[in-house]
């Protein structure tokens, strides 16, 4: 037997719990998921090593999709991704993530030409079509200088604050207080903004305490500010796709709406 000592390097027990975690989650993701890439947050914002698959939408699905409207539009949405999200608790998605990830399976539920969706061209004028890709999306990436533990400080209070990016947690929770406090007249970019207050000089608040804080005792200037800072750092889809119009053949843009006929459209082969 040789006599040669074995060597023992530290080895960080939660390094290794995180890897075993890792490994688990991609053996259990099933058959016809994808891994998702180029999503607005590059990822920065999960634990490292986070990935996240999804797949081709099926027709319930879709006919879910379909039937969104003003109302209903992020409880579909978030059911849906339920289903056809793995590797990641939905709650914890970004916003920008989530929007992505959707277009991701629109796009590779329909493949190739075909699948044509109606809009009007502000190019020619004419009414036309376009067949939806990832390419035709428009996004705000997340900067390379975007530190989510920064302090910003208002210039009037000297109020120390720290913002987040928004959360499919978020949005349910400014949806449930606006729900809850349906007699009052509630500005709802200000009460984001309040859910994206992860900290006030080093202390939580509730979400009441903070939206009353913007509301009622911010200064104009203050108030500039932080939604200068908000905006600055602001990760997006943005409202418009990139299309082709098929009777002029020029680059033209049409809003984002979640219609009947984006999940359902017409095809002709």
């Amino acid at each position: 037997m040789s006599n040669a000592k074995l060597k023992f390097e530290d080895v960080d027990d939660n390094e290794i719990e995180s890897k075993k975690e890792r490994e688990s989650v991609k053996e259990n993701i099933p058959a016809g998921f994808y891994e998702i890439t180029g999503v607005p947050s590059k990822m920065k914002l999960y634990p490292e090593g986070t990935k996240i698959y999804s797949r081709p939408l099926k027709i319930l699905e879709i006919k879910q999709l379909s039937s969104m409207n003003d109302m209903n539009y992020n409880s579909i949405m978030n059911s849906v991704l339920k289903k056809t999200v793995k590797g990641i608790d939905v709650d914890d998605l970004v916003i920008a993530d989530k929007l992505f990830i959707i277009f991701w399976q629109r796009a590779n539920t329909y493949k190739g030409d075909g699948f044509s969706v109606p809009f009007a061209c502000d190019k020619c004028g004419e009414d036309s079509q376009y067949d939806f890709g990832i390419s035709n999306i428009e996004m705000e990436d997340i900067k390379d200088e975007y530190d989510p533990n920064y302090e910003l400080v208002l210039p009037e209070s000297g109020t120390k604050i720290k913002l987040s990016q928004m959360r499919v947690r978020d949005e349910r929770l400014v949806e449930r207080f606006m729900q809850q406090n349906r007699s009052e007249e509630l500005d709802e970019d200000l009460l984001t903004i309040a859910a994206l207050i992860t900290s006030m000089n080093g202390k939580d608040n509730t979400l009441r305490n903070k939206y009353e804080f913007l509301t009622e005792k911010l200064s104009v200037r203050d108030n500039l500010e932080l939604g200068k800072h908000y905006k600055k750092y602001e990760i997006s889809i943005k409202p418009l796709l990139k299309v082709t119009c098929k009777q002029c053949g020029g680059q033209a843009t049409t809003p984002i709406t979640f219609r009947r006929d984006f999940f359902l459209p017409n095809y002709s082969a």
